[in-house]
């Protein structure tokens, strides 16, 4: 499989650009997303029986583009309706550019720091003349970390996911869906609670020797 995002220029197997609509095949869903992207066609030979030595083509689609986006992971109704929107961008520009994605991945961090009031600035007087200072996205983080220390590490992550995107626009595939595994389990931890709920239940369990 091709690593995203698709370079058409050095990709000589492309051939073009498709356009589509797929249907959800669940009963409970049935909804269209709409796909661009590019195609190739790549040979392949075979021998058969009654022709003899084939030689055919394959088409093969890169999407590039889902409208509305294809979510990575489940985004659960508990989660801040702000928060899950900034995730639908990072969603959609997955399959597009990798350091995009990483800085929309980025972005969330910091709209999660705004919904939970972890300050951007503080005023300090300096000499006769008060100073706003702005906190760096790090900063902001070890402030965060006073109240949630185990999400505010995996958010961490994320900030140098993303700032590697920025800085050097080379940020691949797996280190982007290495991105989404570490928000996917912070904002469980946060929003959701299932891991810390059940963590619980077990220690309670174990302890009576019997379903609670």
């Amino acid at each position: 499989m091709a690593e995203y995002p698709i370079d058409p220029d050095s990709f000589p197997g492309l051939q073009g650009r498709f356009t589509g609509f797929l249907k959800c095949n669940s009963s409970t869903c049935n909804e269209y997303v709409a796909v661009i992207g590019y195609i190739s066609r790549d040979p392949y030979d075979y021998d058969d029986p009654e022709e003899g030595h084939v030689f055919d083509y394959d088409n093969f689609y890169y999407p590039l583009l889902f409208d509305p986006p294809i979510k990575y992971f489940t985004i659960s109704s508990k989660i801040p309706e702000v928060i899950q929107d900034s995730l639908k961008d990072a969603f959609r520009l997955y399959w597009a550019d990798n350091s995009a994605c990483g800085n929309a991945i980025r972005r969330v961090v910091e709209i999660l720091l705004n919904h939970e009031k972890i300050r951007k600035r503080i005023v300090r007087q300096q000499k006769s003349q008060p100073e706003t200072y702005y906190y760096s996205l790090h900063e902001r983080l070890d402030l965060y970390g006073q109240k949630n220390s185990v999400v505010s590490e995996l958010l961490k992550s994320i900030k140098w996911i993303g700032n590697a995107g920025s800085h050097t626009n080379q940020l691949l595939n797996r280190q982007v869906l290495d991105a989404f595994d570490l928000l996917n389990l912070a904002l469980s931890n946060l929003y959701i609670q299932d891991t810390a709920r059940l963590t619980r239940l077990s220690k309670k369990i174990n302890k009576r020797k019997r379903p609670v």
